[in-house]
Parts: structure tokens; C-alpha cells; sequence
């Protein structure tokens, strides 16, 4: 399978789960990205600092994360982002981080 932020971001618009229709549905987006984010943090920050995650962590790490993906692509669609955008200007980012970037 071929999986590309494109698809990703195309399937997701399909998927419309937010409990009830409102003039500002990207809201639901909003908070889910907010505490699925909480979700995986709390996660990777329990495990990590014991050597490595668990095979268990690991699972509910992935699980987290692709949930943080689906809740971006759907705000970023409320917003007309597309994540191939947010990508391509990531890669410009990441090639012009230093290390006045990284924290002290």
C-alpha cells in the first residue's frame, strides 16, 4: 500500500465521527489533537526513561499517534492545509534548524 500524507489526509475527510454537527466542527478536532498529544506524552514519558517502551507502550504509542494524525489532517482540512504542505514546509524547516534551535 502506497501511503502518502495525501491519502492519508483524503481518507480521513471520509471519517466524520464528532458527536454532533456544530458551525465550528474543527473544535472536536482541536481537543482530540490536545489529548490524544497528552495521551502519547504521558506514554513515551513513563517509558522511555526506563531504557526503551515496552512492546505494550510501543502498541499504545502507535495507537496515539496516528490518532494525533487524523485529528491534524482533520483541522488542517477545516483550515484548507493540506499535510503534504505541512510536510514540505517541515523538510524546509528541519533543513534550517541549528543549534541555536535546540533547547538549553
Amino acid at each position: 500500500m502506497d501511503i502518502t500524507f495525501k491519502n492519508f489526509q483524503s481518507k480521513a475527510q471520509g471519517v466524520d465521527v464528532h458527536p454532533e454537527s456544530t458551525a465550528q466542527p474543527w473544535t472536536y478536532s482541536l481537543t482530540g489533537l490536545v489529548s490524544e498529544s497528552g495521551k502519547f506524552n504521558k506514554i513515551v514519558e513513563s517509558g522511555l526513561p526506563k531504557g526503551n517502551l515496552t512492546a505494550e507502550d510501543r502498541e499504545q504509542a502507535i495507537e496515539s499517534a496516528w490518532k494525533i494524525l487524523w485529528f491534524l489532517s482533520s483541522a488542517c482540512s477545516s483550515a484548507g492545509i493540506s499535510l503534504e504542505e505541512v510536510a514540505e514546509r517541515g523538510m524546509i524547516g528541519l533543513d534550517q534548524i541549528g543549534d541555536d534551535f535546540l533547547p538549553k
